[in-house]
């Protein structure tokens, strides 16, 4: 009998992380990292950061018919609960649940009154399962780095040490550390690991022990509530090998295994290219050294930290103001009025010399303005970032950073006088045209799909760096 179903998925805290897993992606992991069969009896499984128990019911589950099998009794099989199945959750009635959870699965077995070794504690701190485990598996919290509640113990880890570090990053360093010598893992995590900087230490740990054997990329499968892009990676400690198995999960949930990799193949200036795109186009593009500079700028657009208050389909004073400009939203091609306080070099205007109502209507969105996450020298009614600026005084090319196929491949052309938000623009000598048979291509969807930056309804994204290199790389061999 089947452990019972914890499908359900808590809110996803931003201090805990806590993701309750699917049963379907449980039992998924389980046998992907092996767990089934005689193999497992007298072998010692973990789930440090175990939730409500949904990995541990499906264990003990797959432990007891293990065990009924082998030895054609239930015999014996208390002390080996208490023995072999372990687990570290932080909250409290996170815990309570899923030693509720251990004994009704049990109930069905006739085993009762079982001592788990489910310890209630932050595994950060939990040093006695290490070098002991046959398995780790688990879904790991989804802590970033400014939601930590410590961030200088966790800084302290190897795989903390760049950008913007994710909880779950941490977890792969304990879990590794909890296993033995042939021990084998299997997490559920964020896929940003893939191309991030904070992934970085992690990605050389991959690169360099060889000890990944699977990976199965859920890509815009969402098996959660809330929306992250999510991978699954199983290593096995017994195991030295450059290649691994790759896999997705396709949209119906069943897992589709598509070819096995090499380490070589897939990593580019650091990073792990992982799309079912042109992978070796993707990573020629990316490691391309350009032969010229000035070609080709692209850039984030205007980020005003508050574009309920700066842009609107029009304002009342905006056909006397000079102030107010007309700004493209990237992303949907939309034409608003933005409220620009700025001279045409780029700096911030007095606020003395605003039209007076233009003056009228800042002062009274003054204290949203500054509840905004404003630099300490950024005047209150300016923009949150500078960035883009300084541009708007020249003719650009305006971009989304989202597709999934060349019809949705949004570019806009922009003039002098006119601003860009809600993506990148281009600047450029080249003609709009020119740049449009680049970029309106499938050349140019392969490689996006190939970076593997997935986004909701089956979209792709892509950052100001990797248009740049795609431009740069497509111009550049064109013209030879």
């Amino acid at each position: 009998m089947n452990a019972i179903n914890l499908a359900k998925t808590s809110k996803h805290t931003k201090t805990l992380g806590q993701v309750y897993t699917p049963h379907s992606i449980v039992c998924d992991m389980l046998d992907l990292v092996g767990y089934q069969g005689a193999d497992i009896l007298q072998k010692h499984i973990i789930d440090n950061s175990c939730g409500n128990g949904a990995f541990l019911c499906e264990i003990v589950a797959r432990y007891t018919k293990a065990h009924g099998e082998q030895y054609g009794t239930y015999q014996g099989l208390h002390t080996h609960l208490q023995t072999y199945i372990h687990g570290i959750e932080i909250d409290w009635n996170a815990y309570c649940e899923c030693l509720q959870n251990l004994n009704h699965t049990m109930r069905f077995y006739g085993v009762s009154d079982v001592a788990w070794d489910i310890v209630c504690g932050d595994t950060l701190l939990q040093k006695q399962f290490d070098n002991k485990m046959d398995f780790v598996v688990g879904n790991p919290p989804y802590v970033r780095v400014h939601h930590l509640q410590d961030i200088e113990r966790v800084k302290k880890f190897s795989f903390a040490q760049s950008g913007m570090v994710d909880l779950y990053l941490v977890f792969y360093e304990i879990g590794f550390a909890m296993l033995g010598a042939k021990g084998k893992l299997c997490y559920i995590t964020p896929n940003s690991f893939y191309n991030s900087l904070a992934g970085k230490h992690f990605r050389h740990f991959i690169e360099s022990t060889g000890h990944l054997t699977k990976l199965i990329d859920l890509g815009h499968y969402q098996p959660f509530d809330f929306v992250t892009y999510t991978t699954i990676g199983v290593f096995d400690f017994a195991q030295r090998s450059h290649k691994f198995a790759f896999a997705k999960y396709q949209s119906n949930g069943n897992i589709a295994w598509i070819d096995t990799l090499h380490m070589q193949d897939i990593v580019c200036n650091g990073k792990f290219f992982l799309g079912q795109g042109e992978q070796s186009q993707a990573k020629q593009i990316q490691s391309y050294v350009p032969k010229q500079s000035g070609l080709f700028v692209v850039k984030n657009a205007y980020a005003t930290l508050a574009d309920s208050v700066f842009i609107k389909e029009s304002f009342e004073f905006g056909a006397k103001s000079k102030y107010i400009i007309d700004v493209c939203k990237a992303s949907t091609q939309e034409w608003k009025q933005c409220i620009y306080p700025y001279e045409d070099n780029g700096n911030l205007v007095g606020f003395a010399e605003l039209d007076k109502p233009l003056q009228q209507y800042l002062l009274e969105k003054k204290s949203q303005l500054q509840n905004r996450s404003l630099d300490a020298k950024t005047g209150w009614y300016a923009f949150g970032r500078s960035q883009a600026i300084k541009d708007t005084q020249k003719n650009k090319i305006a971009i989304s950073t989202i597709l999934k196929d060349v019809a949705s491949i949004k570019l806009t052309e922009i003039v002098a006088g006119q601003g860009v938000y809600s993506g990148l623009y281009i600047l450029t000598d080249l003609t709009f045209e020119h740049i449009a048979s680049i970029l309106k291509t499938e050349d140019f969807v392969s490689y996006v799909v190939a970076l593997g930056k997935y986004k909701n309804g089956g979209y792709y994204s892509f950052s100001s760096s990797d248009l740049y290199k795609y431009l740069i790389y497509q111009a550049e061999n064109k013209n030879e």
